[in-house]
């Protein structure tokens, strides 16, 4: 369990996610992100359209004292200010992100067994989390 100064430990989702690492819960009909589950638990109403923005900035942890509602403003600046969202990189110009060379995969994985959590490794190499989860999923695949 991660420890965050400020706000305690994290609680990390064990079961299903989105390919950008956010928690998923069958919820019939639909999935729902369980974040936004247990933020409205917290606070006792429905979101509506705001958001369930995380203050320990990891989309899997789902503790409710780390989440926070908030608007789309307020969700991508909190993604701007530690770096995990580059509008620049938005639209055409994402067509350019390097490519993740057998070497970049190399170092994924041994920041992660060295102990490394998967944004502090995307941040440190200049990945995105879901670029660092695809790789751990396609290394996880290939052992099986």
């Amino acid at each position: 369990m991660i420890r965050r100064p400020v706000l305690g430990a994290c609680r990390e989702w064990r079961g299903c996610k989105h390919e950008s690492g956010y928690d998923l819960l069958h919820v019939r009909p639909r999935m729902v992100k369980v974040h936004r589950v247990m933020l409205e638990a917290r606070i006792g109403e429905d979101l509506g359209e705001r958001f369930a923005l995380h203050r320990c900035d990891n989309p899997p942890y789902i503790h409710p004292d780390h989440l926070h509602p908030g608007d789309a403003q307020r969700n991508l600046r909190d993604a701007m200010e530690p770096g995990r969202w580059d509008p620049r990189e938005f639209g055409a110009r994402a067509t350019r992100r390097r490519k993740v060379t057998p070497e970049i995969q190399e170092s994924v994985l041994a920041d992660l067994a060295a102990g490394g959590n998967k944004n502090a490794t995307a941040h440190t190499l200049g990945l995105s989390w879901p670029t660092v989860n695809l790789i751990v999923k396609r290394a996880d695949t290939e052992r099986s």
